[in-house]
Order: C-alpha cells, then sequence, then structure tokens
C-alpha cells in the first residue's frame, strides 16, 4: 500500500516541515512492494527529543522487534542498501508506534533512499541515525567497527565535490580516506603526492617551502621549458595535426587534447548511434533519432538528462533490475517505451515522449 509522509498516529509530537509530494520510488522486500518518496517531506522533531531505545522499550515485542532488526543489519558495520530497505519496510509496518525512534528512523530511511539506490553519502547519514537509536553499550563497538572500514568505502559525492571546489582532481574511484587525504592536502594546500610524483618523473625536484599552488605553477614551468617528447609529435601527426618546430610538452599536450576533441567530434557526427545510445532512445521512445548520428544523440541526452536528474535515474534502475553490466551490445532487449514505468519508481513526474 502506498504511503504518504504525515504520520497521523505521531502528529501531536512532529511537524511537518513541507507539503510537497510527489511520486515515489518502490522496491520489494521478501516479494512485497514497498515504496519510499522521492521527496518526503522531512520531519521536525522536538528540541531535544532521545531516540535512544530504552531497557523498557526494548522488553516489548515492538521494540524488541526494532533493536534485533538493527543488531541484524548492522553485522557488516554500516548499512547497506538491502538493510535500509528491510529496515525501512519494518518501520512502515510499525508506523503507528509511540517509540520516538521509530518514527526518527523512518524519516531517516525515507530520506536515504529517495533517490532509490543507497549512495556513500546517504548510508553514513543514516548508520548515524541507527547509532544513535542503539543503547550505549551496543552503540560503542558499531561505530568502533565502522570506524575500521568506512575508510574504504567510495568517496561521496559531498566530498568530491568539496574537494573540486578547493580546486583539487579527485579520482572518481577514490576512498574516504583517500579523499580524506586529499582534502587534508587542499586545507593545507599542501602540494599532492601525485604532484610529488610527477615532478620527480619530468627529473626535477619540488623546492622546499613550496605549496600546492606553487607546484601547479612549479608543473607549468618544467612542462614549458622541456620540448615535446618525440611519442607527442607522433602522435599529433597521426591525429592530423602539424606540430610547429621547438613545441614544449605543455604546448603538444594541449594540442593533443585538442585534436581527440576535434577527431572524436567528427566521428561522432559521421556515424549512427551506437548500440548503446540505440538502448536509451528505445527506453525512451525516441526511435526517431535512430537514423541520427551519435553527436545528436548526445547532445540530446545531455540536455534531456540536465533538465531532470532523476530520468538518469530511472534508466540506471532498468539496468539494474534487468542486470546489465554494460556488455550487452542488442539493443532489441530494450523494450520501447518502457520508460514511463521506471520513472514513476523513481519519482518523476509524468513524462510524455516528444
Amino acid at each position: 500500500m502506498l504511503f504518504r509522509s504525515s504520520l497521523t498516529p505521531i502528529a501531536p509530537i512532529l511537524k511537518i516541515k513541507s507539503e510537497d509530494k510527489r511520486n515515489d520510488a518502490s522496491y520489494e522486500v521478501a516479494g512485497q512492494e514497498i515504496c519510499v518518496p522521492q521527496e518526503h517531506e522531512r520531519i521536525i522533531f522536538p528540541k531535544g527529543a532521545r531516540f535512544t531505545l530504552t531497557p523498557k522499550q526494548c522488553e516489548n515485542s515492538t521494540g524488541k522487534g526494532l533493536f534485533d532488526l538493527l543488531i541484524e543489519i548492522e553485522c557488516d558495520g554500516i548499512v547497506t542498501e538491502h538493510g535500509a530497505r528491510r529496515l525501512n519496510g519494518w518501520l512502515e509496518s510499525n508506523a503507528s508506534s509511540d517509540i520516538l525512534a521509530i518514527p526518527f528512523l523512518l524519516d531517516a530511511t525515507r530520506n536515504a533512499l529517495r533517490y532509490g539506490a543507497l549512495a556513500t553519502d546517504e548510508a553514513l547519514e543514516l548508520q548515524y541515525a541507527i547509532e544513535r537509536v542503539l543503547p550505549k553499550d551496543i552503540r560503542e563497538p558499531i561505530i568502533k567497527k565502522r570506524q575500521l572500514i568506512e575508510g574504504n568505502l567510495p568517496a561521496g559525492k559531498i566530498q568530491i565535490a568539496y574537494i573540486r571546489e578547493q580546486g583539487g582532481i579527485p579520482n572518481p574511484r577514490m576512498t574516504i580516506a583517500e579523499a580524506q587525504k586529499l582534502q587534508d592536502h587542499l586545507c593545507n594546500n599542501l602540494p599532492t603526492d601525485r604532484q610529488l610524483e610527477y615532478i620527480h618523473s619530468l627529473g626535477a625536484t619540488l623546492p622546499p617551502n613550496m605549496n600546492f599552488d606553487d607546484a601547479i605553477l612549479f608543473i607549468d614551468q618544467l612542462l614549458h621549458s622541456k620540448a615535446a617528447t618525440e611519442k607527442q609529435i607522433n602522435f599529433i601527426r597521426e591525429l592530423g595535426g602539424n606540430p610547429p618546430a621547438g613545441i614544449s610538452q605543455a604546448d603538444a599536450s594541449k594540442l593533443i587534447d585538442k585534436l581527440l576533441v576535434e577527431q572524436r567530434e567528427k566521428q561522432a557526427r559521421e556515424n549512427l548511434p551506437t548500440p548503446r545510445q540505440t538502448m536509451v532512445l528505445r527506453f525512451w521512445n525516441r526511435t526517431d533519432l535512430m537514423q541520427t548520428s551519435q553527436w545528436e544523440v548526445a547532445q540530446w541526452l545531455d540536455q534531456f538528462y540536465g533538465e531532470d536528474h532523476r530520468r538518469k535515474a530511472a534508466w540506471e534502475l532498468f539496468k539494474k533490475e534487468n542486470h546489465d553490466d554494460g556488455s550487452q551490445r542488442d539493443p532489441s532487449w530494450v523494450p520501447i517505451g518502457v520508460c514511463e514505468r521506471y520513472l514513476s519508481k523513481c519519482g518523476s513526474n509524468e513524462f510524455k515522449p516528444e
């Protein structure tokens, strides 16, 4: 049964932040469909409210059920997507309870699952909420276990965005620990290990007392002071370029990048959509674009996904449900126009093909 965000049974102790209601994302737990609002109404709790389960609450069936479930899903040290969904399903079934931990965790699970998949940032936010609910003697070893493993989790979007704001270049596959180290370097404006290694590969050593910004300038000076390599010169010619005499490594690198972009765009304008692009077009019922070019499809997708990020999530959900790992090459396996079903699951406004 679909739910809405207002929790009538506990309304006297809660306030609802907004009245925005959007479509729901759904998934299955033990064969039963569970729906989570895409943008649910966050619950504002009374100031100073205590959410930790008390010994008395753990004695009744509801409190004990919640306690046992939390212990079970915390066995890995960090709540998983499956665990988050199991917890949300249980909380929905027990939303009328007067145990304050239940609406608190219900709000946390709805928020964590609002985009379908459980990303690192949302997983940790939910993890902290669970730790807050557990009794202190149980909470402390779980926190220690989480602290041992969370550094190896993929860095979250917030960390990646912060690094970029600070002028860093994050590896999209970096872990939380690696991202934190890079953040520390950027905050302290220290040269990164990657900068030092690159400078060393150029046959130089960074002078003492230089910071991150100094290292960037130093690398740029080194690249402009060194003549382009034979490999760079040959590659430029292979791409149809004409390298000027005495061109530096830095300028050769820029010219190569420019030529590669031009080559890719030329090929994309000349070739029909790729099998993967054709799958996406079938999904969105845009078969009218199948006889255009790779470039035109890419331009349309950039604009289309940019207008509503849930559209990209709908396609990703379709691939996940159908176990597509990227190796599929036959576009015909994608049903034409199946998009609306997945948009509904991802909470997007109803999509009407053009």
